[in-house]
């Protein structure tokens, strides 16, 4: 769309639309040791497991990717005899399927055949274990809620964070949990990265995932952490961030995770088992992901500063020649993140900007072209007149306050006359 002249069409501003790598992860070269929690908090130091190492499992413990409906992500493991485990798939609710949508597949552990998807009704889901990750006050957290255990002190060295929703939930509602258990070993799914993915846009919620599982020995103490892959898929990132991994112990003693597309097994007796490989080719972002990504974010951008500067021609200076706002329409709300308070409020900028601002690019020219507009979509922030609206919501009000003049540069347009004016081509 060109800019020429005045605003553009007000309907082209409204109308446009609008997952962890390394940070937090701990890198592990054998086990470590941790406190009980009944034990003095100022003597911890970590120690090397020396457990005998087990005889070799039962299968070949690692990461593969499966080749499942992109849509749907894993929400439970059922069990079943010899090699086979069937895995509970499911979609997010929506309009036309309030429940969501639901089906399973068999999966053999061993060699990573999948079978046939069968359609089923939404199943009730319930946790494989009682154990649960708690929050602390001061310090660090602690697992407790097991039959007939003392609580346990989690790891000082590994940290666990949280979305920092507005208002607080409970601090691991979505964020941290145990998921099952092997033996005495207890595992625990966290989400990172520490950061958000960008500082160009201050940002509270959401763009934490599962990244790391830690296996905590009960009654040793002893803990080992692994990496979780990232799942690429535009589709997952949202309901992957309020959906725990799921998790099942196999007769063999080893377990099963599973982690949107993402299946491992993981060792029965994880201290002697230092890392989970990738099995197979793992999943790369495909060129047109990496593009879409970029053009979501710049359409997003422009979306803002469009609606920036249509909220001052058309509300503010109310425009009466028309020229300076072609619609002659009054500015509210609409889709540019500009206009939404639940930006300002809580640092939401939606799971579709979050995966485009997540995505691993495959080129410093792709990388490039989203620090771009990334820069850009600041600057449309940073010129918003919302908050201002809020605190004095009429337009003769903020008139005044700016003396008739638009305070904020806005990229792609000049101030002149009162007025924004459009002056190169957006997105």
């Amino acid at each position: 769309m060109t800019k020429t002249g005045a605003l553009r069409s007000v309907s082209a501003v409204v109308a446009g639309g609008l997952l962890l790598a390394g940070c937090g992860t701990v890198a592990v070269s054998g086990a470590h040791g941790v406190r009980a929690a009944s034990r003095s908090r100022t003597t911890h130091h970590a120690t090397r497991h020396t457990a005998s190492a087990p005889s070799a499992p039962a299968a070949t413990v690692g990461w593969r990717h499966l080749g499942l409906p992109s849509a749907m992500d894993i929400r439970a493991i059922r069990v079943e005899s010899g090699s086979d485990v069937t895995l509970v798939l499911g979609t997010s609710p929506d309009a036309s399927s309030p429940q969501g949508v639901w089906a399973t597949v068999s999966y053999n552990w061993r060699t990573g055949a999948l079978g046939a998807e069968t359609t089923i009704a939404a199943p009730t889901l319930s946790l494989t274990t009682s154990y649960q990750l708690v929050s602390s006050a001061s310090g660090p957290p602690w697992i407790g809620g097991g039959p007939g255990t003392a609580p346990l002190a989690w790891p000082a060295s590994i940290p666990t964070y949280t979305s920092g929703e507005n208002p607080a939930a409970n601090q691991f509602g979505v964020d941290n949990a145990v998921i099952g258990q092997t033996g005495q070993w207890l595992w625990a799914a966290l989400k990172g990265p520490k950061n958000p993915p960008t500082t160009a846009i201050p940002l509270v919620w959401g763009y934490r995932h599962w990244d790391r599982l830690v296996a905590l020995n009960r009654a040793t103490g002893h803990y080992q952490v692994y990496p979780i892959p990232p799942e690429l898929s535009s589709a997952l990132y949202g309901p992957l961030w309020f959906n725990a991994p799921a998790f099942a112990t196999l007769a063999s003693g080893d377990g099963l995770v599973a982690v949107g597309h993402w299946v491992a097994v993981v060792p029965a007796d994880p201290g002697a088992v230092a890392s989970l490989p990738t099995l197979g080719t793992p999943p790369v972002a495909a060129a047109a992901d990496e593009s879409a990504a970029v053009a979501l974010l710049t359409h997003a951008a422009w979306s803002s500063i469009d609606a920036d500067a249509a909220f001052w021609n058309c509300y503010v200076m109310a425009d009466p020649n028309k020229t300076a706002c072609p619609n002659g329409a009054s500015v509210f709300g609409g889709s540019a993140l500009s206009m939404q308070p639940t930006y300002y409020n809580h640092g939401s900028v939606g799971f579709s900007l979050l995966w485009a601002m997540t995505l691993p690019m495959s080129s410093a020219s792709e990388q490039q072209a989203r620090t771009t507009a990334e820069n850009l979509m600041e600057r449309g922030l940073a010129g918003s007149y919302l908050m201002a609206w809020i605190g004095s919501p009429s337009a003769a009000a903020l008139r005044s306050h700016y003396n008739g003049q638009p305070p904020h540069p806005l990229p792609g347009y000049t101030r002149r006359q009162g007025y924004y004016w459009a002056t190169t081509a957006g997105g």
